[in-house]
């Protein structure tokens, strides 16, 4: 009976493990930088950024007014340039780096006066973090909301002041008077499916540069593709460090700012399957261990007595 309550506990405790460590391989990251020192203002330590939270930002940075955010600002910009991948996992951002497709965006963020990093996002029901964030924009009274597609683009949000494609963005913000017209706008990036678009996201914030200083940017994506089956993410926790140089990934001043780096250290999803899947199969053997040793061997048999009947 005990040996089944211990099996019964693993079960449970394994099905907790898998679900916590699923969300946590299943993470976006999110970058922020602004040329404004001290920008970006947080009131608590997040661990992790929800679809909610997201939304509740970039309305907060367009002048709305909402307590459940994951940054803000207490700051008026012309703009703020939303940069959305299509699918991007925190863990693979280690890997851009490594192969040097995130030098731009990290020249850009290691140069702000102000910047933020939340390494770990998560999309909402819907399944992306960012497509509430810009339909809610849309709605508000007085920012407008500009998307720009790359071709192979699938993000779609109705309600918005003005569509272009990605290869007339430039002509568009030269004639465009979303740059000065003191109010703060949205502007979505949307890129295709692919690699990290590290070289359009630095042109598109030269451009934005060259009209205004009074600019925000976020890099993020709108949704986390799965892992393959065979890759291993232990480095997922080591995001920041391509980053920044700090030991401890906590704060890094960059120039008159602060730049906020939410971090955790904790077990990865594929690691804590393994210990967790190991207890378990431990935990078995030893049971059927403790099961041989409670067996009881008759020391001899006596005969049966005459007159008793067998029974079979």
């Amino acid at each position: 009976m005990m040996s089944r309550s211990v099996l019964l506990a693993f079960a449970v405790l394994f099905s907790a493990v898998y679900v916590l460590s699923s969300s946590s391989i299943y993470t976006i990251p999110v970058l922020a930088w602004s040329p404004i020192p001290s920008f970006f203002t947080s009131t608590t330590t997040l661990a992790t950024v929800s679809s909610r939270q997201f939304d509740a930002s970039i309305s907060s940075l367009l002048g709305a007014s909402n307590s459940d955010v994951a940054f803000s600002s207490d700051k008026q910009v012309e703009i703020v340039v939303l940069f959305v991948e299509q699918q991007l996992r925190t863990d693979q951002v280690s890997k851009y780096a490594s192969a040097g497709q995130f030098s731009g965006i990290k020249a850009l963020v290691d140069g702000a006066a102000s910047s933020f990093v939340a390494p770990y996002a998560v999309a909402g029901e819907e399944g992306s973090l960012v497509q509430g964030a810009v339909e809610h924009a849309a709605a508000l009274d007085g920012a407008k909301v500009v998307l720009a597609t790359q071709e192979g683009s699938y993000m779609n949000a109705a309600n918005v002041d003005a569509r272009v494609a990605l290869e007339d963005l430039a002509s568009f913000l030269a004639s465009s008077d979303i740059l000065s017209n003191g109010q703060a706008d949205l502007l979505v990036v949307s890129f295709a499916s692919g690699a990290a678009h590290d070289a359009q996201v630095s042109e598109i914030i030269a451009a934005v540069a060259a009209r205004t200083n009074k600019y925000a940017a976020i890099y993020t994506a709108a949704s986390a593709p799965a892992p393959p089956a065979a890759e291993v993410v232990a480095e997922s926790h080591m995001y920041s460090r391509f980053f920044f140089d700090d030991a401890n990934n906590q704060t890094n001043c960059t120039g008159n700012g602060t730049t906020i780096v939410y971090d955790r250290d904790f077990f990865i999803g594929t690691m804590l399957e393994v210990y967790v899947i190991s207890a378990i199969l431990l935990s078995i053997v030893l049971c059927g261990l403790c099961n041989m040793w409670e067996l009881q061997t008759p020391e001899r048999f006596d005969p049966p007595k005459a007159g008793a009947k067998m029974v079979m």
